[in-house]
């Protein structure tokens, strides 16, 4: 059997092999949170970044709406509706906005690491069964096929390579990051964590009683490094694999903390949820939430009613057996004190309930104490108490009621508009002939195995044009024009498959980033009484409300950076005034605003309180800018020679 034949059966056994989609499905839900938080920054900053001058001179492209669009498919993901059409929106959008407007597009100036995240997850979600489990596709489904005399159970478990897609997509990241982090000097100090945690143009928060523990603050700089570059080799040791599941969720929380880069912190956050065996998240769910609880309300219901089954599959799928028990009253209801008495017919034309204290509802009665114990229906019990609104649910009851008696609810007839229920059929992939030698389960195994082996492979072409890679090279000589020759073919195979696959390069928080970025710049508004901290960098000196995440890159290396050019930052700065300006009701014709920055001192050795150091110093004048009657003009002093 040649290799090709091997790697094919191992694959086609990962496929077979099923766990539970349980955590898969919360990966769903927590990935599609953070999606859809940076969609919205991104929505929120849209004239930022797409206008030529915000709100003067507008994109001529339909931003808005494509974003809108973006955001409900996001919503639909997370929720679970709709599931399959979502994924394909996201990814179109996704490849639309990250892979071309971001990358090589009009808005490239505001590139960003986490896109190289989103671009090849979006792409891995359109071949994930992610509504499995807690989605409203699967309590459709639910109910489509269930009838009054057999209750269909979706398909809730998952194949095992899901699970594997998802660490290779953490675990090739980190690889290819470790051929930068282990040519850096920072890192190789230990001071990649402390070094720009020191910053305050890098930070929102002051963490000085972490970074000035020097011991801790090397620990986690080596951990880092070690967690990185073992990370793709050892998680898949069962005995080892909660070390990396842990370090792996507390790093990336403490990035959150530390950088104003939330997002692409939770988003490696929300990967590490889709890792954790789903046995923990169900274990977790019984013992503190679910606990040793009793149900408080016990609804019986007409078990011969189709709209009544509905109702009880929808809220026990909400419920989860927390809160309420259904028993049917045929079966049951004589068995109970308080309805033994009560003739069938009249417990069948009404609904009755009992809850915990022995207390007995009936009509629109029971359904309220039923919303009121139900998370997604509580608004609807809340509105229950408003007099007019509780008239008018008595009067729907009331006629659904009537309807009932009339026409005699049943799996044949049944007023609310019964159908005619078939269960889904569950047919083997392996059973499903495409050729006469090939099944759909060879031909998904088949795209699956070539896909792994794709993303595998053009990692692997990436790390040729890496620092480590490029530092072998030089050591066994080989020729420089080899050298750059192989480099320019990684960046044209990287233009050409990134924004479709999102592969590329992850050199991120390297030496490059910090060396010598010696001053924060800060612009503020001066207005009639007072002068106001525009919310780029704030009156301490630290990044503030529009100084995050993929606007964070944006004014800190692409407006400012460590080189600062007095041409280029005016010209950035100024779109971030415009923009400013609108939200804030400020004219600009007469408008003034002043530049300050402050002095950071950049070492390569531990040095405590130097974040507080820098915090400390006072704003020193750079200069001015502004409109006077409508005109334009700046006037700044070069800050590098200052400093120097």
């Amino acid at each position: 059997m040649n290799i090709v034949s091997k790697y094919f059966n191992f694959i086609k056994k990962l496929y077979r092999e099923e766990e539970s989609g349980l955590a898969l499905a919360l990966f769903r839900i927590a990935y599609g949170l953070v999606v859809f938080a940076e969609v919205y920054q991104i929505f929120y900053f849209r004239h930022l970044i797409f206008d030529p001058i915000p709100y003067v001179q507008e994109s001529v492209y339909m931003i808005s709406p494509m974003l809108i669009l973006w955001l409900i498919a996001i919503f639909l993901i997370i929720i679970g509706f709709l599931t399959k059409t979502a994924v394909w929106l996201n990814y179109l959008f996704t490849v639309l906005f990250l892979g071309f407007a971001f990358y090589i597009g009009s808005a490239s100036e505001h590139n960003y690491h986490i896109d190289k995240e989103f671009i090849p997850v979006g792409l891995v979600l359109l071949f994930m069964p992610i509504s499995r489990r807690l989605s409203i596709d699967n309590l459709i489904d639910k109910i489509r096929y269930s009838s009054i005399t057999s209750e269909y159970k979706p398909k809730t478990t998952v194949s095992r390579l899901n699970y594997i897609v998802l660490i290779l997509v953490a675990g090739l990241i980190y690889f290819d990051s470790i051929f930068y982090k282990l040519y850096s000097p920072m890192w190789l100090e230990g001071l990649g964590v402390w070094l720009p945690s020191s910053l305050p143009w890098a930070t929102y928060l002051d963490l000085s009683f972490i970074l000035n523990n020097k011991y801790i603050i090397l620990f986690l700089g080596y951990l880092t490094l070690f967690f990185q570059l073992t990370y793709i080799f050892l998680i898949w040791i069962e005995r080892i694999k909660t070390f990396y599941l842990i370090v792996g969720i507390f790093l990336h929380i403490g990035i959150a903390f530390a950088f104003p880069i939330p997002w692409f912190a939770l988003a490696m956050v929300a990967l590490y949820i889709g890792l954790v065996p789903s046995s923990f998240y169900h274990n977790f769910y019984e013992r503190f939430i679910k606990k040793d609880k009793n149900p408080t309300l016990i609804f019986f219901f007409d078990k011969y009613c189709p709209l009544c089954n509905r109702l009880r599959i929808i809220v026990e799928f909400f419920d989860n057996g927390r809160n309420i028990t259904f028993l049917s009253v045929q079966d049951e209801a004589y068995k109970n004190d308080l309805l033994k008495d009560i003739k069938e017919k009249s417990l069948l034309d009404n609904v009755y309930s009992v809850n915990n204290k022995g207390k007995l509802f009936k009509g629109i009665e029971s359904y309220h104490e039923m919303m009121k114990r139900v998370w997604i229906l509580k608004i609807f019990a809340l509105l229950m108490y408003v007099p007019f609104i509780k008239l008018l649910g008595s009067k729907i009851y009331s006629y659904i009621a009537t309807h009932r008696i009339q026409y005699s609810c049943n799996e044949e007839r049944c007023s609310i508009g019964s159908v005619s229920y078939r269960h889904k059929e569950k047919i083997d992939d392996s059973q499903i002939k495409i050729l006469q030698n090939l099944s759909l389960e060879h031909l998904k195994v088949g795209i699956l195995a070539g896909f792994i082996f794709y993303i595998v492979f053009s990692q692997f072409i990436m790390l040729q044009s890496s620092l480590l890679v490029n530092h072998f090279y030089k050591s066994i000589s080989l020729p420089y024009w080899v050298i750059n020759d192989m480099s320019r073919k990684v960046n044209t195979y990287k233009e050409f498959f990134y924004p479709y696959t999102g592969v590329s390069n992850h050199a991120v928080f390297m030496d490059g980033h910090f060396k010598n970025y010696n001053h924060t710049v800060a612009v503020v508004y001066k207005g009639k009484n007072k002068e106001i901290f525009l919310p780029i960098i704030n009156e301490k000196g630290q990044a503030s409300f529009y100084n995050s995440g993929r606007q964070w890159v944006n004014y800190s290396f692409r407006v400012s950076n460590r080189n600062f050019k007095d041409e280029q930052y005016i010209k950035g700065v100024q779109k971030y005034i415009y923009f400013w300006a609108y939200k804030n009701n400020i004219n600009l014709k007469n408008a003034t605003f002043l530049l300050k920055y402050k002095y950071n001192k950049v070492p390569y050795k531990w040095e405590k309180n130097l974040l507080k150091k820098s915090l400390e110093k006072p704003w020193k004048d750079a200069g001015k800018l502004g409109w006077k009657n409508g005109v334009f003009y700046s006037n700044i002093i070069d800050i590098e020679k200052q400093i120097q």
